[in-house]
Protein backbone atom coordinates (compact mmCIF):
# COMPACT_ATOMS: atom_id res chain seq x y z
CA UNK A 1 0.00 0.00 0.00
CA UNK A 2 1.40 3.31 -0.74
CA UNK A 3 1.30 6.04 1.61
CA UNK A 4 -0.75 9.65 0.25
CA UNK A 5 1.30 11.47 1.92
CA UNK A 6 5.00 10.14 0.74
CA UNK A 7 6.56 12.34 -1.68
CA UNK A 8 6.67 10.87 -5.28
CA UNK A 9 10.00 11.60 -6.91
CA UNK A 10 9.16 10.28 -10.16
CA UNK A 11 6.73 12.97 -10.71
CA UNK A 12 7.14 15.66 -12.73
CA UNK A 13 6.04 18.81 -11.47
CA UNK A 14 4.94 22.33 -14.11
CA UNK A 15 7.02 25.23 -12.32
CA UNK A 16 5.04 28.15 -13.40
CA UNK A 17 6.13 30.86 -15.13
CA UNK A 18 6.76 33.22 -12.60
CA UNK A 19 8.82 30.91 -10.51
CA UNK A 20 11.14 30.15 -13.13
CA UNK A 21 11.89 33.92 -13.87
CA UNK A 22 12.57 33.92 -10.15
CA UNK A 23 14.91 30.79 -10.61
CA UNK A 24 16.39 32.17 -13.26
CA UNK A 25 17.32 35.97 -11.52
CA UNK A 26 18.63 33.74 -8.31
CA UNK A 27 20.82 31.98 -10.97
CA UNK A 28 22.64 35.38 -11.97
CA UNK A 29 22.76 36.46 -8.91
CA UNK A 30 24.90 33.64 -7.84
CA UNK A 31 26.67 33.55 -11.36
CA UNK A 32 28.03 37.32 -10.90
CA UNK A 33 28.43 36.55 -7.12
CA UNK A 34 31.97 39.06 -6.19
CA UNK A 35 32.59 36.68 -3.50
CA UNK A 36 33.10 33.32 -5.55
CA UNK A 37 35.49 35.25 -8.22
CA UNK A 38 37.18 32.83 -9.90
CA UNK A 39 34.58 29.95 -9.20
CA UNK A 40 35.48 27.30 -6.55
CA UNK A 41 38.77 26.84 -6.00
CA UNK A 42 40.29 23.39 -6.42
CA UNK A 43 41.01 20.58 -3.91
CA UNK A 44 44.67 20.45 -2.75
CA UNK A 45 44.45 16.88 -2.98
CA UNK A 46 45.48 16.70 0.91
CA UNK A 47 43.73 15.68 4.11
CA UNK A 48 44.40 18.10 7.06
CA UNK A 49 43.72 15.63 10.17
CA UNK A 50 43.65 17.32 13.72
CA UNK A 51 42.64 16.33 17.11
CA UNK A 52 43.52 17.11 20.75
CA UNK A 53 42.90 15.34 23.96
CA UNK A 54 43.12 16.96 27.85
CA UNK A 55 46.97 16.52 27.84
CA UNK A 56 48.62 17.14 24.04
CA UNK A 57 47.46 17.72 20.35
CA UNK A 58 48.26 16.28 16.80
CA UNK A 59 47.84 17.39 13.05
CA UNK A 60 48.72 15.41 10.36
CA UNK A 61 48.94 15.76 6.77
CA UNK A 62 47.94 13.47 4.59
CA UNK A 63 48.38 13.08 0.64
CA UNK A 64 48.12 10.27 -2.05
CA UNK A 65 47.37 7.70 0.56
CA UNK A 66 49.98 8.50 3.31
CA UNK A 67 51.24 11.07 5.98
CA UNK A 68 53.41 13.98 4.48
CA UNK A 69 54.41 15.95 7.45
CA UNK A 70 52.65 16.21 10.83
CA UNK A 71 53.47 18.10 14.43
CA UNK A 72 52.27 17.20 17.86
CA UNK A 73 52.76 19.16 20.85
CA UNK A 74 51.87 19.42 24.55
CA UNK A 75 49.45 22.07 26.32
CA UNK A 76 51.18 23.54 28.96
CA UNK A 77 50.38 26.94 31.07
CA UNK A 78 46.83 28.36 30.41
CA UNK A 79 46.25 25.94 27.72
CA UNK A 80 46.80 22.78 30.28
CA UNK A 81 43.44 23.70 31.87
CA UNK A 82 41.33 25.11 28.66
CA UNK A 83 38.03 23.23 27.80
CA UNK A 84 38.10 20.30 25.21
CA UNK A 85 36.61 22.77 22.82
CA UNK A 86 39.63 25.03 22.69
CA UNK A 87 42.44 22.86 22.48
CA UNK A 88 40.76 21.10 19.43
CA UNK A 89 40.54 24.16 17.98
CA UNK A 90 44.02 24.96 18.98
CA UNK A 91 45.26 21.64 17.31
CA UNK A 92 43.13 22.75 13.91
CA UNK A 93 44.82 25.94 13.84
CA UNK A 94 48.14 24.87 14.64
CA UNK A 95 47.76 22.22 11.54
CA UNK A 96 46.21 25.23 9.43
CA UNK A 97 49.74 27.61 10.16
CA UNK A 98 52.23 24.66 10.01
CA UNK A 99 50.75 22.06 7.64
CA UNK A 100 48.44 23.62 5.15
CA UNK A 101 50.54 25.51 2.35
CA UNK A 102 48.82 25.29 -1.25
CA UNK A 103 46.28 27.05 -2.57
CA UNK A 104 42.85 25.78 -2.86
CA UNK A 105 40.16 23.76 -1.09
CA UNK A 106 41.85 21.94 1.87
CA UNK A 107 39.47 19.11 3.21
CA UNK A 108 39.93 19.35 7.13
CA UNK A 109 38.71 15.99 9.16
CA UNK A 110 38.13 17.23 12.67
CA UNK A 111 36.23 14.85 15.07
CA UNK A 112 34.90 17.98 17.00
CA UNK A 113 31.73 19.10 16.24
CA UNK A 114 32.27 22.30 17.89
CA UNK A 115 35.33 23.09 15.98
CA UNK A 116 33.44 22.02 12.74
CA UNK A 117 30.43 23.69 13.18
CA UNK A 118 32.45 27.07 14.49
CA UNK A 119 35.36 26.40 11.12
CA UNK A 120 32.45 26.07 8.56
CA UNK A 121 30.63 29.70 9.81
CA UNK A 122 33.57 31.13 10.56
CA UNK A 123 32.79 32.12 14.56
CA UNK A 124 31.83 30.34 17.53
CA UNK A 125 30.13 31.16 20.51
CA UNK A 126 33.63 31.17 22.97
CA UNK A 127 35.69 34.17 22.70
CA UNK A 128 39.02 32.68 23.10
CA UNK A 129 38.13 30.08 20.52
CA UNK A 130 37.26 33.10 18.08
CA UNK A 131 40.53 34.64 18.23
CA UNK A 132 42.20 31.14 17.28
CA UNK A 133 39.45 30.47 14.50
CA UNK A 134 40.41 34.27 13.64
CA UNK A 135 43.99 33.70 13.44
CA UNK A 136 44.28 30.33 11.20
CA UNK A 137 41.40 31.73 8.64
CA UNK A 138 43.46 35.15 8.01
CA UNK A 139 46.91 32.90 7.56
CA UNK A 140 44.34 30.76 5.13
CA UNK A 141 43.42 33.96 3.47
CA UNK A 142 46.88 34.74 2.82
CA UNK A 143 47.66 31.79 1.51
CA UNK A 144 44.68 31.63 -0.46
CA UNK A 145 42.85 28.34 1.30
CA UNK A 146 39.50 27.52 1.51
CA UNK A 147 38.85 24.98 4.60
CA UNK A 148 36.46 22.00 3.93
CA UNK A 149 35.77 21.27 7.54
CA UNK A 150 34.24 17.48 7.62
CA UNK A 151 33.69 15.81 10.73
CA UNK A 152 34.66 11.92 11.53
CA UNK A 153 33.87 10.01 14.69
CA UNK A 154 36.52 9.74 17.42
CA UNK A 155 37.01 5.96 16.26
CA UNK A 156 37.90 6.88 12.81
CA UNK A 157 40.50 10.21 13.85
CA UNK A 158 43.82 8.92 12.13
CA UNK A 159 45.83 11.77 14.37
CA UNK A 160 44.09 10.51 18.10
CA UNK A 161 46.84 8.22 18.78
CA UNK A 162 49.34 11.02 18.44
CA UNK A 163 47.63 12.92 20.94
CA UNK A 164 47.60 9.97 23.67
CA UNK A 165 51.53 9.06 23.73
CA UNK A 166 52.57 7.84 20.10
CA UNK A 167 55.05 10.16 18.87
CA UNK A 168 55.33 11.14 15.06
CA UNK A 169 57.83 9.60 12.72
CA UNK A 170 60.05 12.34 11.37
CA UNK A 171 58.93 13.31 7.96
CA UNK A 172 61.25 14.01 4.78
CA UNK A 173 60.54 18.01 3.29
CA UNK A 174 58.06 17.04 1.03
CA UNK A 175 56.02 20.50 1.03
CA UNK A 176 57.25 23.22 -2.07
CA UNK A 177 57.25 26.21 0.48
CA UNK A 178 59.38 26.82 3.57
CA UNK A 179 57.68 26.51 7.45
CA UNK A 180 56.63 29.77 8.84
CA UNK A 181 57.93 30.44 12.27
CA UNK A 182 54.94 32.95 12.51
CA UNK A 183 53.15 32.60 16.35
CA UNK A 184 49.59 33.90 16.68
CA UNK A 185 51.18 36.85 18.32
CA UNK A 186 52.63 38.30 14.88
CA UNK A 187 49.20 37.77 13.31
CA UNK A 188 47.37 40.13 15.64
Amino acid sequence: MVDAAAPVWDEVVDVPPSARRELGALRKIVRENPWVVGGVPEDTGSVLWTDASSRAWAALLEAEGRFVDGRQGVFAGPDADAHINLKEMLAFAEGVVRLCWAPGAQRCRIDNAAVVGAVAKGSSSSYAANRVLSWSLRVAERRGIVLRPDWVPSGGQLADPYTRGTSLPRFPAQLPLPRSRATPFDLF
